[in-house]
């Protein structure tokens, strides 16, 4: 149902998924002695001193805590996800450099406990063999939302226009022409702005669900 409902929001096809856990991840740092790491900012949590552009290395442990703090980063979650993408970009261009694709089986063995994937064995193997050096050209992108609340509970939705050009992002890396988001998502988002959302307001505001879609 995620698949289907990423999918549906952004235009997409969506075929295979990897749900990897932080023990997973953890696992994995160990394996390579540990990873260098630039903080994006200066916080303490979990025992763990980390100061703004100053290299360090990180553990599991300390990748761990770097990686979970969302409380005192003034992005909040979207700060927490910023460092957990910088956490695994660098453990995976470490891992390269080590030329531990030599033993990826007893690697992925090692963590097969830790990860959810539909991806085939064997295809997981080509991928790491592959596009080993990708490594050298990782962008990063996230889907940004606004603050709102629906019912009383606190969401974050997406603009049309951010909708589409996550679309137009992704759709062109996937070599697809680009095409119109068209959804409930969208629908919602016609009725809230026609009813004085907006979404150039950082404030929090009231978002309603209208029952009246008729899409597909």
């Amino acid at each position: 149902m995620a698949m289907d409902s990423v999918s549906e929001l952004v235009n997409v096809p969506i075929k295979y998924y990897a749900l990897v856990n932080m023990k997973g991840i953890m696992r994995l740092i160990r394996y390579v002695g540990g990873i260098n790491v630039r903080p994006t900012l200066s916080f303490e949590y979990g025992g763990y001193v980390f100061k703004k552009g100053q290299l360090t290395h990180m553990g599991g442990g300390g990748a761990l805590a770097y990686s979970r703090m969302r409380y005192d980063d003034p992005k909040g979650d979207y700060g927490r996800q910023e460092r957990q993408r910088q956490v695994i970009t660098t453990l995976i261009k470490k891992a390269v450099s080590l030329n531990t694709l030599t033993q990826l089986d007893s690697v992925l063995t090692s963590i097969s406990g830790n990860v959810k994937t539909n991806l085939p064995f064997d295809a997981l193997k080509e991928i790491a063999f592959n596009y080993r050096s990708s490594t050298k050209n990782v962008k990063n992108d996230y889907l940004h939302g606004h603050n709102a609340t629906v019912d009383g509970a606190s969401y974050q939705v997406q603009s049309t226009e951010e909708l589409q050009r996550i679309s137009d992002y992704l759709r062109a890396e996937l070599g697809l022409s680009p095409k119109k988001v068209d959804n409930n998502e969208t629908y919602q988002n016609k009725r809230n702005k026609e009813h004085g959302f907006d979404f150039t307001d950082l404030a929090t505001q009231d978002y309603n669900i209208y029952s009246d879609y008729e899409g597909q």
